[in-house]
């Protein structure tokens, strides 16, 4: 129901509004130079740029993008993968990180919680389309109810206005219903050390469940000192340590459209 509310706000409003790097003279200069920095391979000086900007407030999909494209260079396969992530949680329609993210997954073998090819479909449609469908539905609706009062001879006509109003009223909420169910966990990690072992217990000496590759999903169950009760996404569980994994969205959930 949370992204049925937020599109029933953007319906009303017609508009979303977002906070982008162009709004800020000093950020898009700090973030054109973090860029020449990547360009000319000074991959940390161009990180510390692309994190100041983040800790700045500016959560752009093409800033995370960056930062991937930085760490892939720096062969920090966890981080990039982790950054490719954050910007399509951002731009589900990015496709320069989709890209990136799927040439990773295949020459790293990483394993991740892969969602159906619907759950994909329903999640790259943005919430601007939703809305526009929700505004249109409520229109025809309307009109429909009108059309029928002041033609009340055109019944079939009008009765067909008002029943495509509701089934596309029904399309925005079951869109939106989806998208809801489809949301990032907020306990959602990745695995961003190499050579990662989900182990039987919270204890470096015992038995190995699995190794992760670098880059891999996995949720955190419980915490206990050092170390995270995890299920991977071939619904194995155990222990791995909280140093090899990173939180896949550490920042408000409500910057996430």
């Amino acid at each position: 129901m949370k992204t049925f509310s937020i599109i029933v706000y953007l319906a009303l409003i017609l508009a979303r509004p977002e906070k982008a790097l162009g709004q800020d003279q000093s950020s898009n200069d700090l973030f054109r130079r973090a860029a020449k920095e990547l360009e000319n391979n000074n991959f940390d000086q161009a990180l510390n740029y692309f994190n100041t900007l983040i800790n700045k407030g500016h959560f752009a999909p093409e800033l995370f993008l960056k930062i991937g494209n930085a760490h892939y260079k720096k062969n920090n396969i966890g981080k990039a993968v982790l950054a490719y992530k954050r910007a399509i949680l951002l731009s589900p329609n990015l496709p320069e990180a989709r890209q990136n993210l799927k040439f990773l997954k295949e020459s790293q073998a990483f394993i991740d919680f892969e969602k159906s090819t619907f759950e994909t479909f329903i999640n790259r449609i943005p919430l601007s389309a939703v809305s526009w469908i929700l505004v249109t539905s409520l229109w025809m609706i309307g009109a429909g109810i009108i059309f029928r009062i002041l033609k009340p001879k055109s019944r079939i006509l009008s009765i067909a206005i008002i029943a495509t109003g509701f089934s596309m009223l029904f399309l925005s909420f079951f869109t939106s219903r989806h998208q809801d169910k489809s949301k990032l966990p907020p306990n959602s990690h990745i695995i961003t050390s190499t050579n990662a072992l989900i182990r039987s217990s919270p204890n470096d000496t015992a038995s190995t469940v699995r190794e992760l590759s670098s880059g891999s999903d996995v949720i955190v169950i419980s915490e206990r000192s050092n170390w995270s009760y995890v299920e991977a996404p071939d619904n194995l569980r155990g222990w791995i340590r909280k140093d090899y994994i990173t939180k896949t969205w550490p920042y408000e959930m409500n910057l996430i459209p």
